[in-house]
């Protein structure tokens, strides 16, 4: 019998629940064997999360290669059949088109029986496949490297609770068919089925029901027009973010698609083809389209067009124009939309910065980031000696092997006893114990030196006293000197401000100068809590002490 002190009746399932959602599998396993509420509570979290990804196969591993991917496969169904499979939540598959026969025959020609990888893959990927129905609480699968035809099409509309669907590569044959009632879908890489020569099909993509779509990312791949097309047919009216890569021919599709969301919140336009013009949308796109669009991510010569009169809040700029453009772009912009967070990913310098934040200064600007155009940058103390042509000696000939041994060995498989507990990291199918573990680089805190610490209110806070020089200095450098002359003025209701790099050959911007930037930086910004300059870790502020953040 319990005591009524034990500190199981103290604490609620739910709060333990939400303590260990985040701690890894083995120490989810360590808290399993605690006690049986413990237990209860840690093995749905174990198996909530599934991966598989393909053999990383060489002539040394083959063997035991072969033996994982036949206990993945037992460990597979044992899975699908236990009471288990409904506390799997995510599953994680990726495929792989290159371990084809042919490949491996051709990597290995001197290991006979190598076609036992391939045929013990293709076995994994048949079970996958057939038993995936039976994770009837599954929300979230991401795949990738395999084709979807009818049947597995029909798996995936008769999982009741999928959310999420995520398709790497994959070749989708089955163009038509049930349609999948998603929240959030994302397709990107290759994906077009092939076509016989001299027959054509349908370039519409029926796959995802358009009445349930919030996230919506068509990213580079040969089906995202496809898609595209077919929702521009229908109304959506639960679309709020809209992730498009577009090519010439999804223009006017992207515009029905516009038209047709009539809460669209955010857009983001990873390519815009330069035959295009902004013009084509002036004709075509209402201003009462997107109306209630709060984020705009894309090229600069679009901005005008989708921010101007809606209540954009987050703007990101991808480039596509000069200094002189983007600048007459942001002025025109600045008087018309309030932004709380202005990001620049295009190289562009620091006086166009000034100009930048002087004509879209505002009290509502919370965050702003730009990426400056820092000169090159070549350390004379440095010298890389890349050697030539000549200096090239090759192996003598008495160390080249003459014969090479037929490697004939043959794989003893046998279905062990797997137990259907969670596999931890080292049981996956890819070997990660072949790989070569990159040691971890170890940062230190970076909490400023005594005459460095920056508190607020506190005496030993000092006043910096910024040299003054006249050579020129150009890139972050000269960024902040123009912050430290008053020539650039940032708006006092700043929190966070990111001055990156470029180029990586770039000078660089050392800890000293950095922390030497944000003594000068906080008098100016009584919010500033977060800063990064040239690349280096960001200096965030907590407790009244600035240290190194990720």
């Amino acid at each position: 019998m319990q005591p009524d002190d034990s500190y199981l009746n103290k604490i609620a399932t739910e709060i333990w629940h939400h303590c260990w959602s985040s701690c890894k599998s083995k120490d989810l396993k360590r808290l399993s064997l605690v006690c049986r509420v413990f237990a209860a509570i840690c093995q749905p979290l174990l198996f909530s999360t599934r991966y598989v990804h393909p053999p990383r196969v060489d002539s040394g591993n083959w063997m035991q290669t072969t033996q994982r991917i036949h206990i993945a496969v037992q460990r597979l169904l044992r899975l699908a059949r236990s009471r288990h499979a409904a506390s799997v939540r995510s599953w994680h598959w990726t495929g792989d088109y290159g371990s084809n026969m042919e490949h491996l025959v051709a990597s290995f020609p001197r290991v006979t029986n190598i076609s036992a990888v391939q045929e013990r893959w293709g076995r994994l990927q048949q079970v996958f496949t057939t038993t995936l129905r039976s994770y009837h609480r599954l929300k979230e699968l991401d795949i990738g490297f395999v084709t979807i035809d009818s049947e597995f099409r029909a798996t995936l509309a008769s999982l009741p609770v999928l959310d999420e669907l995520t398709l790497r590569s994959c070749i989708v044959d089955a163009r038509t068919g049930p349609l999948l009632s998603l929240r959030k879908f994302r397709i990107s890489g290759f994906g077009a089925p092939e076509v016989p020569p001299g027959e054509t099909h349908d370039t519409t993509l029926e796959l995802v029901a358009p009445q349930t779509v919030h996230t919506l990312m068509l990213e580079d791949s040969d089906d995202s027009f496809a898609i595209l097309q077919h929702l521009a047919r229908h109304a959506l009216p639960r679309l709020v973010h809209l992730h498009v890569r577009v090519a010439d021919d999804a223009v006017m599709s992207l515009l029905e698609c516009m038209e047709n969301s009539p809460y669209l919140e955010g857009i983001l336009i990873s390519h815009f083809p330069p035959t295009s013009p902004p013009a084509y949308f002036q004709h075509r796109l209402p201003s009462t389209a997107i109306s209630s669009l709060k984020s705009f991510s894309g090229p600069c010569d679009l901005t005008d067009l989708f921010t101007r009169d809606r209540p954009v809040e987050r703007l990101v700029i991808s480039g596509g124009t000069t200094d002189a453009e983007m600048l007459s772009i942001l002025q025109n912009l600045g008087t018309t939309v309030a932004l709380r967070e202005l990001r620049i990913s295009t190289a562009i310098s620091p006086a166009t910065i000034s100009a930048i934040l002087e004509a879209v200064s505002s009290s509502s600007l919370r965050k702003f980031s730009a990426l400056v155009h820092e000169p090159p940058y070549t350390d004379p103390e440095t010298h890389y000696d890349h050697g030539s042509p000549g200096d090239f000696i090759p192996d003598q000939e008495e160390d080249i092997p003459t014969e090479v041994e037929i490697d004939d060995r043959v794989v003893e498989l046998w279905d062990e006893d797997v137990s259907v507990c969670a596999e931890s990291d080292d049981d996956v199918v890819d070997d990660q114990a072949s790989r070569t573990k990159a040691t971890a680089r170890v940062t230190p805190s970076v909490e400023l030196p005594g005459y460095m610490y920056s508190v607020s209110g506190a005496q030993y806070s000092p006043k910096f006293e910024v040299p003054k020089t006249t050579e020129s200095l150009g890139g972050i450098a000269e960024a902040m000197e123009l912050i430290y002359t008053g020539a650039m003025s940032l708006p006092p209701s700043l929190e966070e401000l990111d001055f990156s790099w470029f180029m990586f050959f770039c000078k660089p911007f050392t800890e000293r100068e950095q922390h030497r930037a944000v003594l000068v930086l906080e008098e100016m910004l009584p919010c500033l809590c977060r800063v990064t300059l040239g690349g280096r870790l960001p200096l965030v502020l907590s407790c009244g002490v600035w240290s190194n953040g990720s």
